[in-house]
């Protein structure tokens, strides 16, 4: 039907492809309706944020309440990055989780004092 001509078909598709761009209104934690899309993002992001800030059911969800001059400390980072899956895509810091966890014991005690 369309023959070579490939620009004619693609161009056919997506004339006819249906878009929704409007997130229908929902409800927050307080039962209050979200109409602005603005208050929809932020219901979102502190949902994300609330979920996937700390791994569920880890033994390292508070480092914080660890001394910070015991020596066990990096040795969790160490440990935390070893479990980090190679196969992944980079993370929000842009370096590939294969290279964090080649240099898992190098990086551990920098990246514990920094954080």
């Amino acid at each position: 039907m369309w023959g070579d001509n490939k620009r004619s078909y693609f161009k056919y598709i997506n004339d006819n492809r249906q878009y929704r761009t409007i997130i229908d209104p929902f409800q927050d934690e307080d039962d209050h309706l979200m109409h602005r899309g603005g208050d929809k993002a932020e219901v979102f992001n502190s949902f994300f944020a609330s979920v996937f800030n700390r791994p569920r059911g880890s033994q390292y969800t508070d480092l914080e309440d660890h001394d910070c001059e015991n020596d066990q400390n990096p040795k969790i980072v160490r440990d935390l990055l070893l479990q980090l899956d190679p196969r992944k895509s980079t993370g929000p810091v842009g370096i590939h989780p294969r290279i964090l966890k080649m240099l898992a014991v190098g990086i551990a005690k920098p990246l514990f004092m920094i954080f």
